[in-house]
């Protein structure tokens, strides 16, 4: 387990998948505060939508897209968000 306030909001959010396992690890991560948590999940759901796409247009590297995980995640956190389309190849 990562210790609390031993990571930088900011790579985390460049990476999250490198620092965390699972979405819902962002969740019970002491370290951030609950806007700090949403932006790491809206980049991991930003990743995850590319990952889709990739994986449809057969350029998948094999890894899970977590999506889902993602959402559910952001419902445990209490984030409403807006609905969203399908993902494109322009995002």
């Amino acid at each position: 387990m990562i210790e609390a306030l031993t990571l930088n909001v900011s790579d985390v959010i460049e990476s999250p998948t490198t620092h965390f396992d699972m979405p819902a690890d962002v969740v019970n991560y002491p370290g951030f505060t609950d806007e700090e948590k949403k932006q790491v999940l809206d980049a991991w759901e930003e990743d995850a939508r590319r990952l889709s796409v990739a994986t449809e247009e057969g350029m998948g590297g094999g890894e899970p897209s977590r999506l889902a995980e993602v959402a559910e995640a952001k419902v445990e956190l209490g984030i409403e968000d807006e609905p969203r389309t399908a993902p494109t190849k322009a995002g």
